[in-house]
């Protein structure tokens, strides 16, 4: 959740938008959604939010959070009608090769390294 002060009509007013649902968009035609945004396993196989590419290529990776809103005049907290849906910046990716495991070098510099 998040609180943002501003002003309205020389009035001060609050408004807090709190996330409710997040949608994965893998760049290959398929996304997930849930009511979290995922965090870093220690396992990749541990993950909350996971995806297997089952080509090799480049993809862009985006992830909306749709947010719904309430506001304050300092009476009180109203709800503000309907929700916000806020995409990331893509982020771009190359899949180099197929497999369930992460990699640990680059490989546009060590092409022929490991798992590349």
């Amino acid at each position: 959740m998040k609180v943002f002060d501003a002003e309205l009509l020389g009035f001060p007013l609050q408004v807090r938008a709190t996330p409710v649902e997040f949608l994965w968009d893998f760049g290959d035609g398929s996304g997930d959604r849930s009511k979290s945004p995922g965090r870093e396993p220690r396992r990749p196989a541990d993950g909350s939010i996971t995806h297997t590419y089952t080509e090799k290529g480049e993809y862009s990776v985006t992830l909306t959070t749709v947010y719904t809103g309430e506001f304050s005049y300092g009476t009180g907290w109203s709800p503000i009608p309907g929700t916000a849906a806020v995409p990331s910046d893509p982020l771009p990716m190359t899949v180099y090769r197929y497999h369930k495991y992460r990699v640990g070098e680059d490989c546009r510099a060590a092409p022929h390294g490991p798992d590349c």
